[in-house]
């Protein structure tokens, strides 16, 4: 039998990359810059959550082939770099999800 954990999400948005990155959708998210090619940093509204403490995911919406890394760069911004198969850094539109996990009592 497997233990399920509940988890909280912290924050959610779909991105439109480019020189000028934008929120399709966003909840949570204060900001999104774009460092360089393939290279954002997404900054939490409020609060914020310790690395060993979240979990970040991200998928490509449209592209094929794209890999993330993400990268803890504080509480409160996340950095996300994208790549393509190839190790070229590259803009491709994305969705992103940040979750925590609902401690029980």
């Amino acid at each position: 039998m497997a233990i399920e954990v509940p988890n909280l999400n912290l924050a959610q948005a779909s991105i439109v990359s480019g020189v000028g990155p934008t929120f399709l959708y966003n909840r949570g998210f204060a900001s999104v810059v774009r460092n360089g090619a393939g290279d954002y940093t997404l900054t939490l509204e409020s609060g914020g959550v310790d690395a060993a403490q979240c979990n970040i995911q991200c998928t490509s919406r449209g592209a094929v082939g794209l890999i993330f890394a993400v990268v803890h760069t504080s509480d409160t911004a996340k950095q996300i770099l994208e790549t393509s198969n190839a190790g070229a850094a590259t803009d491709g539109d994305f969705d992103v999800t940040v979750t925590q996990p609902i401690s029980g009592s």
